[in-house]
């Protein structure tokens, strides 16, 4: 009987211990809950400048906006504006030094509108390092000796706070929760009670990163933030940020957790909306099909597109030592003022210029652009970026330049054709005239049946084979243009050739001596003789006319490695530069005094060079003012072996 009462008494003390146990639990959840629902409540750590972890949002009361304050450096006293900060920093450092866990202060806090609001401003440790403080408005009268409010008062505040908090155990349950979780995930207190909150409201895919998060903080004991997803009753999912702490028992022994749950839905909503934002951004630039360039403010170069890159053979990482507002080219070409017009907050249209990166760069591509650039400001005006956009014009200018090419040779065909109708009228006529008065004189004699003048016949047999060649010349042309020039290629001596026509020029002009220099043996050739005659009796003819009185014409024959060299030297007054590169051009005639004399429809040059050319050789000419001009031509040699 007595063992029997004895054991009664034990279980009752066992019952009583485990209810008193749960009541302590009780007590300090509701004083925890307290801190972080209706009143203001932060978290700090006891380090070197007191720096603040966590503000709720009722914060807001006083002014400030939680995310702004938890990105502010500096001691909480000083982050929440409190009157004599540094010793309010002071009195909190004292008091756990000394040791105590729970205490309470009065203080004063200015609102943004300077507004001073009188505080009490209660602290409770919630691990070795963090500690809560919650602010409470000061009420008229002497401060109670109870610090704290009664377990009921408590309880009211937890289930009037707007911010979803709950308490759970390690093993999955859950202790304590108010009604804005439960709104949160749509059960009902008594669902949640029986509840393994870990199945109950996280989806699989996430368990085993929360219980990463979770097993870093029962191992450092700083509180986690992080983000998830609540499966909620009705089967949607809710994207949730999660604030936890641990709160150890006097032991060291994890005895639960608790937790500030937010629904970051719209949060998550505006980032999708600025991620969407950023993502039709990347690609507006990305496939614009002009060049763009981004640039800070100091003139560095932070980004371009995919147009900007084709456009100048560089990227972004060959920029990375370029400064647009050093670039010495933009000054040399003066477009350095437009630029700077950008960075001071203008916009400004840069004129057309051709632009060298190799230059400024040391590779990339020469480019005519058109420019713009303008800034982009912030709110308060403040220049956060430059935009720099390039038009390619190249093809353009180059496009103008051909067309401006083509309109001067147009005007140049036009004008030579107008000079040779006036040349060849002229020339015509020059011929025709003697010969009309010859004609008529040999009839006058006919008719007075008197001899006519052997004279007479030989002027006319030359004037006849003057307008005979000019005709000649213009059929030549002719003929070269439309492809019909007749040419009977055959293997011949070029030496006998170029002998044969240095013996007729000499007979034809007995003053001045042409004197022949090269090989005597033969060299073959395969071309049209006839042609090649035509060719070298017209340098010929050339330089005897423009050379000086009784001063010899040479012609050299020079055999090379593929080829053989024939040129005619004279002693003339020679050829202005300039001019040169013309000469074989129709209807051009060399403007100098001694020329203008000269007739000719200036047709003899440009019909050797395509005879020369229809052999598969080159014409040309080396001349010096004052020294003479030498006329040269290479012909392929006769090729053995085939």
């Amino acid at each position: 009987m007595i063992h029997s009462s004895a054991a009664r008494t034990n279980s009752r003390i066992s019952e009583l211990e485990d209810e008193l146990h749960h009541a302590r639990h009780q007590l300090r959840w509701y004083q925890e809950i307290s801190r972080h629902s209706a009143d203001a409540t932060i978290v700090w750590k006891m380090a070197p400048g007191l720096p603040l972890e966590f503000a709720s949002e009722s914060i807001r009361h006083y002014g400030f906006a939680p995310e702004n304050l938890i990105n502010k450096k500096g001691p909480w006293p000083a982050l929440l504006r409190l009157e004599e900060p540094e010793k309010i920093e002071s009195q909190v450092t004292q008091h756990i030094t000394n040791g105590t866990t729970d205490f309470a202060m009065k203080a004063a806090i200015r609102t943004l509108s300077g507004e001073a609001r009188k505080v009490w401003i209660y602290t409770t440790r919630l691990s070795n390092d963090y500690f809560s403080s919650v602010l409470r408005p000061s009420l008229p009268g002497p401060p109670t000796d109870q610090r704290f409010p009664e377990p009921a008062v408590l309880a009211s505040l937890l289930e009037n706070s707007s911010q979803p908090f709950a308490i759970g155990y390690p093993d999955g349950r859950l202790g304590i929760f108010n009604t804005a979780f439960c709104d949160l995930t749509g059960y009902s207190q008594q669902e949640l009670a029986r509840a393994d909150w870990v199945r109950m409201l996280t989806p699989p895919e996430w368990r085993e990163y929360e219980g990463q998060l979770l097993k870093e903080l029962d191992r450092t004991g700083i509180p986690v933030r992080y983000e998830k997803e609540y499966q909620r009753k009705d089967g949607s999912r809710i994207p949730i940020e999660v604030l936890a702490h641990l709160v150890r028992s006097e032991r060291d022994h994890k005895d639960y957790y608790y937790a500030f749950v937010t629904n970051i839905t719209e949060r998550k909503k505006t980032a999708e909306a600025l991620r969407a934002s950023e993502e039709q951004f990347r690609s507006l630039f990305e496939q614009a099909p002009i060049s763009i360039q981004l640039l800070d403010p100091n003139g560095k170069t932070t980004r371009v597109n995919k147009a900007f890159e084709d456009l100048w053979g560089l990227s972004l990482k060959d920029l990375s030592d370029y400064n647009v507002l050093r670039d010495r080219q933009l000054e040399q070409i003066g477009l350095i003022d437009f630029v700077r017009k950008g960075f001071a907050g203008e916009t400004a249209v840069i004129p057309a210029a051709e632009y060298n990166a190799n230059v400024s760069l040391g590779k990339g591509t020469k480019r005519w652009i058109t420019a713009t650039i303008y800034p982009v400001k912030d709110k308060t005006k403040r220049i956060q970026q430059v935009v720099l956009i390039h038009q390619d014009i190249t093809d353009k200018v180059r496009a103008q330049a051909a067309l401006e090419k083509a309109k001067e040779e147009a005007e140049s065909a036009s004008r030579i054709k107008s000079e040779f109708i006036d040349i060849a009228a002229h020339e015509l006529r020059t011929p025709l005239t003697p010969l009309t008065l010859l004609i008529q004189r040999a009839q006058q004699l006919n008719d007075k049946n008197e001899h006519i003048p052997a004279n007479f016949l030989n002027r006319m047999s030359s004037q006849t084979q003057r307008l005979t060649e000019l005709v000649e010349d213009l059929l030549n042309v002719s003929r070269l243009e439309r492809g019909g020039f007749v040419h009977h290629p055959a293997r011949v001596d070029l030496i006998a050739v170029v002998q044969e026509c240095v013996k007729d020029a000499q007979e034809q002009n007995g003053k001045k001596p042409v004197r022949y220099q090269g090989p005597t043996g033969p060299i073959f050739i395969t071309a049209d003789p006839t042609r090649i005659n035509q060719v070298l009796g017209n340098l010929l003819d050339n330089a005897l006319k423009y050379s000086d009185s009784n001063s010899a014409v040479e012609v050299n024959v020079e055999l090379q490695k593929e080829t053989v060299r024939v040129a005619v030297t004279d002693r003339g007054p020679g050829i202005p530069k300039p001019q040169q590169a013309a000469l074989f051009s129709r209807f051009y005639r060399v403007n100098t005094d001694r020329t203008v004399r000269r007739p000719g429809l200036g047709l003899g040059l440009y019909i050797c060079r395509q005879i020369i050319e229809l052999h598969g050789g080159k014409i040309g000419v080396e001349s010096e003012e004052g020294k003479g001009s030498t006329f040269y031509f290479t012909l392929p040699l006769e090729q053995t072996g085939r």
